[in-house]
């Protein structure tokens, strides 16, 4: 399904998440983001990878279990009937066992536009992996 956000890694440590995401051009299709690269906060790509990032700090399994939400009604509580997946929240609340610590991943993808990807996208930093 092309509306969603999944966080995943491809392998073990920071280097290895990965946010896979709508293309800036065709919602039908998905690209795969290299979340170890440098990209600005204020894109769909970048808060996609700030947030994928913060669920890997917090100890969220990527390689075993990644992490989907669908987008078709971002910010809205439930499931997408489609893709039986839960709908994308603005925050989610994390806790790691081995400190105590919580804290909240923040995912904006309502406020950005797809703009300024097309720059990174040119630069060649982002890798279009995937495609339905």
């Amino acid at each position: 399904p092309a509306w969603h956000l999944c966080c995943l890694a491809r392998q073990a440590g920071p280097t290895g998440v990965l946010a896979v995401l709508p293309q800036e051009v065709s919602n039908s299709s998905l690209q795969e983001v290299n979340c170890s690269l440098p990209l600005q906060d204020a894109t769909k790509a970048g808060t996609s990878c700030s947030y994928c990032r913060c669920l890997y700090e917090d100890g969220a399994d990527l390689i075993n279990s990644p992490k989907c939400c669908s987008l078709r009604k971002f910010g809205d509580p439930g499931f997408d009937p489609i893709t039986g997946l839960g709908y994308c929240n603005k925050f989610s609340a994390t806790y790691r066992l081995e400190t105590g610590a919580s804290r909240t991943c923040q995912l904006r993808y309502d406020l950005y536009g797809f703009t300024s990807l097309s720059a990174v996208v040119g630069s060649g930093r982002l890798g279009i992996l995937l495609s339905t």
